[in-house]
């Protein structure tokens, strides 16, 4: 399938990832309140330390071994078999730990109904259409699920009392989505029997899974302790508007997930050059992206809490404009990562980057979060994530160059842009003046991106 009509799908389910929690996520704070919210997320960040053990990092891995040997069908099925085996095998594992460790923790049966989140992952084979670059599949499996979740949610979940009742139905929802996985997988795998090496992925899935867990350290921990430093209602405030940020960022996060599997297939191929050009053309876009969404949130961050919120939760529009900084740091390490460090297969430096930064976070926590309750835990992310960035910029030199100018031009336009939002009140003009502003500004200082796409829309004007 081609970049464009994969971008299309992996487009038009982050349009719906975005749309369907503008919705639930208003619903669900007035519903269960701030302090049932926070009870959620953090017994459902204990179990994500569980998930993360169960993949032991076969989700990239898989990914990218499967973007490696797609051209050759026997090569294909044996990686794919031998993968899922491996998989199956550490998620079982992971399940009895848990369960004999499960007397440890405050909310037994909403950690057990979370669980089952562990259980489907024997079934998510999402890994597998992602290294054969079928977006389209996993596209249109997760809008179906999104969609079935938004009705059940309105018609199941009605008051604080039903806190379980939406653990097990997200739950439940997940485990039979990727069943649909599974529908046509033998017209893509041959199943006959082969001599199979399981053996042999452990050590560079365990790669993977090194950096993953340590970045887990600091993007689950801060909600961890929050909930354990101060009141559980501020890692629903926290969540909420890490939430918000996470869901403006859908065309950058679309184009790392489609980018890593077709540029891991041009490494393994020795393409080098092509490579670094389609690297640079992401990094010059997305940076653009990333600055203009920073200064459109910042102006626009009350706006959208007095829209989509009331009570406790008013107040988090701070929160959320301090967090955007971070919209920046994520974007160029979605390229220094996804594009970059892990189809080279460079784990390692990823590794030292998230390590350096999971002691910077879990010491800036212990400080601020007493001291700024949820602000804290956001300011620790903000500095961390910055770190971390920097670092690994320094270890994609070979293939990545920071174009300051582009860098400068962006930031001045954004701040023209936020100057002249300041004077305006209506939310849907803010948006539009936002655009039309930050574009024209680009425009005026002469980047060569929009010329380029001004030009090129004009000639295929022109020969039509």
């Amino acid at each position: 399938m081609s970049f464009k009509k994969n971008y299309f799908y992996q487009m038009l389910y982050q349009l719906v990832n975005l749309l369907i929690p503008l919705i639930t996520l208003p619903y669900l704070t007035r519903v269960l309140n701030a302090n049932n919210m926070g009870i959620y997320t953090y017994n459902f960040t204990i179990i994500s330390y569980f998930l993360i053990f169960a993949t032991l990092g076969s989700n990239i891995y898989g990914s990218r071994k499967i973007a490696y040997v797609r051209n050759d069908h026997t090569n294909l099925s044996r990686n794919f078999i031998e993968i899922q085996l491996f998989r199956t095998l550490t998620v079982l594992i992971t399940i009895i730990v848990l369960f004999l460790s499960i007397n440890i923790f405050e909310s037994k049966i909403l950690i057990l109904y979370q669980s089952i989140n562990i259980f489907a992952l024997i079934f998510d084979i999402s890994w597998f259409y992602q290294g054969i670059e079928d977006f389209k599949k996993i596209s249109l499996r997760n809008i179906i699920i999104k969609m079935i979740l938004l009705i059940l949610l309105f018609i199941l979940v009605k008051e604080p009392e039903d806190l379980k009742k939406y653990a097990l139905l997200v739950a439940l929802l997940n485990l039979f989505s990727n069943f649909i996985f599974w529908i046509g997988i033998n017209k893509k795998i041959s199943f006959k029997y082969q001599k199979l090496n399981i053996k042999k992925h452990f050590k560079e899935s365990i790669h993977l899974f090194i950096p993953q867990i340590t970045i887990s350290i600091y993007t689950l921990s801060d909600k961890l302790m929050i909930g354990y430093l101060i009141d559980k209602k501020y890692v629903s405030f926290y969540n909420v508007s890490n939430k918000l940020i996470v869901m403006s960022m859908i065309l950058i996060t679309t184009v790392g997930a489609v980018l890593l599997p077709r540029i891991s297939n041009m490494y393994s191929n020795k393409k080098y050059e092509e490579m670094k050009n389609m690297i640079k053309t992401s990094f010059d876009y997305l940076t653009l992206l990333a600055v203009g969404l920073i200064f459109g949130i910042i102006a626009t961050a009350k706006d959208i809490v007095n829209l989509l919120f009331t009570g406790e939760y008013l107040n988090i529009y701070i929160l959320i404009q301090v967090m955007s900084i971070t919209i920046i740091f994520w974007t160029w390490n979605n390229i220094t990562g996804s594009q970059i460090l892990i189809p080279t297969k460079n784990e390692k430096k990823i590794t030292i980057s998230v390590l350096i930064g999971a002691i910077i976070n879990i010491a800036l926590n212990f400080v601020l979060i007493k001291k700024y309750n949820a602000m804290g835990a956001v300011l620790a992310t903000v500095l961390t994530e910055g770190v971390v960035t920097f670092i690994q910029i320094y270890y994609s030199k070979e293939y990545f160059k920071f174009n300051i100018k582009l860098m400068l031009k962006s930031l001045v336009s954004g701040i023209i842009m936020l100057i002249i939002l300041s004077f305006l009140d209506n939310f849907i003009l803010k948006i539009i003046m936002g655009i039309l502003i930050y574009l024209f500004s680009l425009i005026m200082l002469k980047e060569k991106i929009i010329l380029d796409i001004i030009g090129k829309r004009r000639l295929k004007y022109e020969n039509n």
